[in-house]
């Protein structure tokens, strides 16, 4: 797109009342603060810059103009939040087209043609409907969910898109047609209920095709392969629909197929999202987790998808995240319950259990033998209790578990703390505010962040030219040379006008500093000097260790000076 495009949302987009459409924010000083929406906290740690357009969390280091909190809130690409704040702004989009974005642009323009061609096909086609109808899926659902079919044939959607123009490339390319051993083209999905696959533009990027042939050799569901617009360890079927659900319910519900996601949502639970048959993947965890920490799994606990995600679980353990487990009977699945009665999925959401007590319950109900017992809490449930970032969550499952197995929690610590690292995925981030003036390794690298963020503002707080004057008197005029080729971090701007939002508060503190800093300098001048004396005794250099008795000296004048002036 036109860089005039960004400049012109920018303009008339103002950041803090768009941040402010989405959170609560209050005057602080000269910015704004609020809690941080992309990480949980009880004190605000969010601050937003009217006069620089940007945002920075002290909390959790998101940081960013209206395009990147958009893209952030909103789970979006950046052409997604491009089309969102355009609308919003009245802005018209004018594209500078690379040819990566020309593919791609391209590959969009021709998904949305093939599912208008799917949806077309299903409006025909009596016995399809009635098939989705017997699901439990109603007319309203099967168009909001641009449902559609493919019908039985080898060159149906080849030849529908060649008559608009698309070359056989291309439409490889987008994943809906593969080439055969003698080089001819034909349709990858063939006589298929066909469910668009959406990013979270909504935007189609692939489907997923349920068979409905009685053929056992034939997969029962057929997904996209990988393209350039679709990435299957990126994307959760729903998610473009459940997304500002899971915001306002504060959590997700984790389902397995494209079914289980549309009833579950169609019952009221508009928060819920399917793996698609695959594991759950880190970057998967992290887009639930900017929306909400709270998760209900709906898998079998003992099929394979909930098998596979295991690792994912403990990495959701590990990054905070409350995870639980909604308990179905075995042979369930989220859309059999809801066909044969919506209430006993509320109750089944309702009741869900951490996933560890799940486990637990498990363990203790499959009535093994004591040695057995052991070896599967510690295969199966102490990895969850070393995921568990709290010390003191992990104490009331310890306590738990000791109650239990009759253990004692002496036991179950020590198996804690000699768990295999190895064994387990641990990804645990603390988040603490940053605090600059502690972290910084000098006080005169304070002085300096203070001195270029006040020569940064249209009108100083304070007297610059006369700040500069000081640090130059202390360090050396020949020091300061790169001050004007010297940047400040926005973290560090951030950092300054919220602890510094007072003039005199400023000026108090900038003459001690600089007083701390003096005598700091002259102290480790002398500290070098003493250092160069013992040197020229050693080589009986007695001109020399007079001039730097001489320099001593004077430095402990100065330094006894310095500490008069306080």
């Amino acid at each position: 797109m036109s860089s005039s495009t960004v400049e012109e949302i920018k303009e008339r987009l103002g950041i803090v009342e768009l941040v402010g459409s989405y959170i609560k924010l209050q005057k602080a000083g000269s910015n704004y603060r609020g809690l941080c929406p992309f990480h949980n906290e009880k004190s605000p740690s969010f601050f937003v810059s009217a006069d620089r357009n940007s945002f920075y969390c002290f909390g959790c280091g998101a940081k960013g103009d209206i395009f990147s909190f958009v893209q952030q809130f909103e789970s979006l690409d950046f052409l997604g939040a491009l089309k969102m704040l355009a609308e919003k702004a009245g802005v018209e989009i004018k594209y500078d087209q690379s040819p990566d974005k020309e593919e791609k642009n391209k590959l969009y323009e021709m998904l949305e043609k093939t599912t208008t061609f799917f949806q077309k096909n299903i409006e025909n086609s009596k016995e399809s409907l009635d098939y989705l109808k017997s699901r439990g899926l109603t007319e309203q659902t099967i168009d909001d969910w641009r449902i559609g079919l493919v019908q039985d044939g080898w060159r149906n959607i080849l030849d529908f898109l060649k008559s608009k123009g698309y070359k056989e490339s291309e439409i490889e390319s987008a994943g809906l047609i593969k080439k055969g051993e003698r080089g001819d083209y034909y349709d990858r999905f063939r006589n298929r209920i066909m469910f668009p696959i959406f990013d979270p533009a909504n935007r189609v990027i692939g489907y997923s095709g349920r068979t409905l042939s009685h053929d056992p050799k034939e997969a029962k569901y057929l997904n996209s392969p990988e393209t350039i617009l679709f990435n299957k360890s990126h994307i959760l079927f729903g998610y473009h629909s459940a997304k500002n659900s899971i915001r306002k319910n504060n959590f997700s519900i984790l389902v397995e197929g494209q079914f289980d996601v549309i009833l579950s949502q169609q019952s009221g639970y508009q928060n819920t999202v399917a793996v698609s048959g695959t594991a759950l993947t880190d970057f998967q965890i992290d887009l639930l987790k900017r929306l909400s920490d709270r998760m209900v799994i709906a898998l079998d606990g003992d099929g394979a998808g909930f098998r596979a995600s295991e690792k994912a679980w403990k990495i959701a353990l590990s990054k905070g995240m409350d995870v639980k487990v909604g308990k179905m009977e075995v042979g369930d699945d989220p859309a059999s319950i809801i066909q044969s009665d919506p209430n006993k999925w509320k109750e089944v959401i309702k009741k869900s259990l951490h996933i560890i007590d799940f486990l637990i319950d498990k363990v203790k109900t499959e009535n093994k033998d004591p040695r057995i017992t052991l070896k599967e809490i510690h295969q199966k449930i102490i990895p969850y209790i070393v995921s568990i970032p709290s010390s003191l969550e992990q104490s009331h499952f310890v306590e738990r578990l000791s109650s239990e197995f009759k253990i004692d929690k002496e036991v179950i610590w020590n198996e804690i703390s000699t768990y295999n690292a190895e064994e387990t995925v641990f990804e645990n981030k603390n988040y603490a505010v940053v605090d600059k003036a502690k972290s910084s390794n000098s006080i005169g690298k304070h002085l300096v962040n203070i001195l270029f963020w006040q020569k940064n503002k249209l009108s100083p707080d304070i007297d610059v030219g006369d700040l500069e004057k000081q640090i130059a008197e202390i360090i050396g005029l020949e020091n300061t040379k790169d001050f004007e080729q010297s940047k400040i971090s926005e973290e560090d701007i951030f950092f300054l006008e919220s602890q510094y939002d007072d003039k005199e508060l400023l000026e108090k503190e900038i003459k001690e500093m600089v007083g701390n800093f003096r005598k700091k300098f002259l102290e480790k001048e002398r500290d070098r000097l003493k250092t160069q004396l013992r040197e020229a005794e050693q080589k009986k250099d007695e001109k020399r260790q007079q001039d730097i008795l001489k320099e001593i000296n004077d430095l402990s004048k100065s330094l006894e000076a310095s500490d008069n002036l306080k």
